[in-house]
């Protein structure tokens, strides 16, 4: 969860408490090779195949057994990319546990979203196969410089076309504390069974998910990077749409916080915002 650190301080110094978990098979938290070793969904599985260790739901369940072990009744739930499918699915299934939700560069269907992507750009997915994959056996350096690989090609947006000196000190800290703390998924098999968690739950719950969208009836903001190049900004209008009353808001950025401090903190003001209306009612 090191990405969120930028906010981490501030929203602290706007009196908010922040907690934040690595979800299940990533991080520090409890891993899944016990269960399924290693999940590839390029190479061990098939559309065919519906073995999963668990799925999105298990992780909407996570977050609020957090909740629960802190003892919070309800909470402000914000979230990006899997985390922002995370978010909206304890919105439907926990409704009362949520003051409000913040889903960001995400979508209901994030195949669907990340399918069009490769589709409309399609060298987009051989630079990703390009990139060297953290192995166990690499110096903190080594890491960084994958980190740095990996988040060039989406921080970087045509606003903001040079990958920025702010953006590659924060990718480094980051990058940093994962390594030291030994939070690094370093073999990619708790990524790839969190694919298949994606995977399986849209196969049997995507068309009821949308359902459900319909009728949240809690302050919801989207947010979403109008060059988001992995999720496409069309695919958080869609989300937003879909959920009676939301507000969509758009930012100069990629599938990231934007590369530019700017973005950040506009960003950030606009969670605030959001979060501060409930004071307020």
């Amino acid at each position: 969860m090191a990405d969120w650190n930028p906010f981490d301080k501030k929203l602290a110094d706007y009196g908010f408490h922040v907690i934040k978990f690595d979800n299940r098979d990533v991080g520090c938290s409890q891993r899944f090779d016990d269960m399924i070793p290693d999940q590839d969904p390029d190479i061990n599985s098939s559309e065919s195949d519906d073995v999963f260790a668990y799925t999105i739901d298990d992780m909407a369940d996570d977050a609020v057994a957090v909740l629960d072990y802190y003892k919070i009744s309800k909470a402000h739930v914000i979230g990006a990319s899997m985390g922002g499918l995370i978010t909206q699915v304890v919105g439907t299934r926990y409704p009362k546990r949520c003051i409000t939700l913040t889903p960001i560069m995400t979508s209901y269907s994030l195949r669907d979203a990340s399918n069009a992507a490769f589709t409309q750009d399609t060298e987009l997915l051989g630079r990703l196969m390009k990139l060297t994959k953290p192995k166990e056996c690499m110096s903190l350096e080594e890491y960084i410089d994958c980190k740095l690989a990996m988040n060039a090609i989406f921080s970087v947006d045509p606003s903001n076309p040079i990958f920025s000196e702010e953006t590659k000190k924060r990718t480094k800290q980051n990058a940093t504390t994962d390594f030291k703390r030994n939070g690094i998924d370093w073999d990619g098999a708790g990524t790839n069974r969190q694919a298949e968690a994606i995977r399986g739950w849209e196969k049997f719950e995507l068309e009821a998910h949308k359902g459900r969208l319909e009728s949240i009836d809690i302050p919801t903001v989207v947010l979403h990077g109008v060059h988001d190049s992995l999720i496409p900004v069309s695919y958080g209008r869609q989300l937003a749409d879909k959920i009676p009353r939301s507000r969509f808001v758009e930012y100069v950025g990629n599938h990231s916080f934007g590369n530019h401090p700017d973005v950040g903190n506009f960003i950030l003001d606009v969670i605030v915002d959001h979060i501060s209306q409930t004071k307020k009612q």
